[in-house]
């Protein structure tokens, strides 16, 4: 996923892919573009639109990374979290 720019109230905000996020900065997610049963499974555990999510760990090569969402820790694979679109909040 490319990152994608956009202008609101003359403020210039960038989109990214979850998996992008730096550690330990907070992040609203803004949609999920994953097929529907993964995306439902997330949405489940709290990973959905306008959520606040922050990236706490990621594992020596990567792959899975740790979030903190609602109150809790997940770890999710990075091949998932690409399709989480998320945007830093200021």
């Amino acid at each position: 996923m490319s990152n994608v720019f956009f202008k609101k109230n003359d403020k210039i905000f960038q989109e990214i892919s979850l998996s992008d996020a730096m550690p330990k900065k907070q992040y609203v997610i803004t949609r999920c573009l994953l097929p529907n049963p993964t995306k439902l499974r997330l949405y489940e555990m709290g990973l959905t639109p306008n959520a606040t999510v922050t990236v706490t760990k990621q594992a020596p090569l990567g792959d899975p990374i740790e979030i903190q969402i609602i109150g809790y820790t997940l770890c999710i694979r990075k091949q998932q979290a690409k399709y989480i679109v998320v945007k830093e909040i200021t």
